[in-house]
C-alpha cells in the first residue's frame, strides 16, 4: 500500500479539522473466508456511530446525497483529482463495477476536497482519462470538503485523508472504512512523490484488480454485510 505520507500532497489534504472522531482500529473481518481476503482486511470498523452527511451534491441526474443511499451494497470512493494514489485505483475500482454491479451491488465515486473546483463535467473528464468515465458519480459542488472531512477524519487531530473506500450496506450505514490504495508499490523515501514516482504510481495494478477484488465484490453482492457475525 502506498503510504499516505510518502504520497504527500497525493493522500493528505491540508484542511481544517473534520469532527472528533476516534480512530479506527476494529477490523470488519474477523472470521469467515473474507477475513483471509487481501482487499477486506483492509477495512475496519467506522469509529462509534457515523452518519452519512446531507451534503448536496452533483449526479449526471441532479441533486443527490449519500444519505438518501438504500438498497443495495455500495463501495463508496472518496477521490480528488489532487491524489494520485486515488487517479491509480479509480480504473481498477471502475473495472469492479463493470463486472460485479447490479441490484444488490454497486460502486460510486465521490468528489470532494477539489482543489480544481471542478464540476461534474471536469471530474467526468478525469475519471475517464483513467478508464473510469463510465463508473457512477457525484460531485460535491464549489470545490467543498464536507464529504471528505465527515467521513475520512480519522480522529480529533487529523485531516480528511484520501483516498478513503466506504462500505455501506443496504440500510444506507456506513460499516468500514479503508485508506490508501491497496497496491503493492512502495516508497522508500518520505515527503512528497517526484513526478516520476507518480507517473509510476499511476500504472501500477491495485488489489482491485486481482482475484482478491473479484471475490471481496461477489460477497458483497451477495449479502456479506447482512451476516450476522458482523
Amino acid at each position: 500500500m502506498i503510504d499516505r505520507r510518502s504520497v504527500g500532497l497525493g493522500v493528505i489534504a491540508g484542511l481544517a479539522v473534520g469532527t472528533a472522531r476516534a480512530a479506527p482500529d476494529k477490523p470488519l473481518f474477523v472470521s469467515g473466508p473474507m477475513s483471509s481476503n487481501a482487499l477486506a482486511k483492509g477495512f475496519r470498523t467506522a469509529p462509534g456511530t457515523v452518519i452519512l452527511p446531507n451534503t448536496p451534491l452533483v449526479s449526471a441526474d441532479g441533486p443527490r446525497r449519500l444519505s438518501d443511499l438504500r438498497g443495495r451494497t455500495w463501495i463508496v470512493s472518496l477521490w480528488a483529482e489532487w491524489c494520485v494514489a486515488c487517479l491509480q485505483e479509480a480504473p481498477d475500482l471502475a473495472a469492479v463495477a463493470r463486472t460485479h454491479a447490479g441490484p444488490t451491488f454497486g460502486v460510486l465515486f465521490v468528489l470532494t476536497s477539489s482543489f480544481k473546483k471542478l464540476d461534474f463535467a471536469g471530474a467526468r473528464a478525469v475519471l475517464d482519462k483513467r478508464g473510469a468515465g463510465d463508473a457512477p458519480l457525484l460531485v460535491e459542488p464549489r470545490g467543498g470538503n464536507a464529504v471528505m472531512m465527515a467521513l475520512a477524519a480519522q480522529d480529533e487531530h487529523s485531516r480528511g485523508a484520501l483516498p478513503c473506500n466506504l462500505l455501506i450496506d443496504r440500510h444506507g450505514r456506513l460499516r468500514a472504512r479503508s485508506f490508501g490504495a491497496p497496491s503493492r508499490m512502495t516508497i522508500s523515501h518520505s515527503g512528497p512523490l517526484t513526478e516520476a514516482e507518480k507517473a509510476l504510481a499511476l500504472t501500477q495494478p491495485t488489489l482491485w484488480a486481482t482475484p482478491a477484488g473479484g471475490q471481496f465484490a461477489t460477497a458483497l453482492a451477495a449479502g456479506l454485510l447482512d451476516e450476522a457475525q458482523l
